[in-house]
């Protein structure tokens, strides 16, 4: 099995590269005729895919939490912005106070859109871990 070793880690990379006509050639080569052994090698190229798969899904979870982490700074930085400017335009008296009721009823739609957005996120992860 050992002596295996470096023909699997070719299948495996050859499946990566999602060459299936290949992988299926080098199985079939490996123990002509010896169908038990193809299916093993192919079993043990299928695990190794899935944990691959596994690791996969884990660092792209933690890529999807940084993301949502700096979407949420970059919001935060958005609102206190547009709050200074507004502060800045009143001290001005560049902008009305029917201005203000306007843009503050917008902000609550954003904020159910954000939770919309997270919600369906998190439901698509779900379901991916549990297949």
């Amino acid at each position: 099995m050992y002596l295996l070793l470096p023909l699997l880690l070719t299948i495996i990379a050859e499946e990566r590269e999602r060459n299936s006509d290949r992988f299926k050639d080098r199985c079939m080569i490996c123990k002509a005729g010896d169908r038990s052994s193809t299916l093993k090698l192919k079993s043990i190229a299928m695990i190794a895919i899935d944990i691959e798969l596994s690791e996969l899904k884990k660092s792209l979870n933690v890529e999807v939490v940084q993301l949502r982490t700096e979407f949420q700074e970059l919001k935060n930085t958005l609102q206190q912005q547009q709050e200074d400017v507004t502060a800045s335009l009143r001290n001005l008296g560049l902008q009305d106070s029917a201005g203000d009721g306007a843009q503050e009823a917008q902000e609550p739609k954003v904020d159910v859109e954000d939770q919309e957005v997270h919600s369906s996120a998190e439901e698509d992860v779900e379901k991916k871990d549990e297949n």
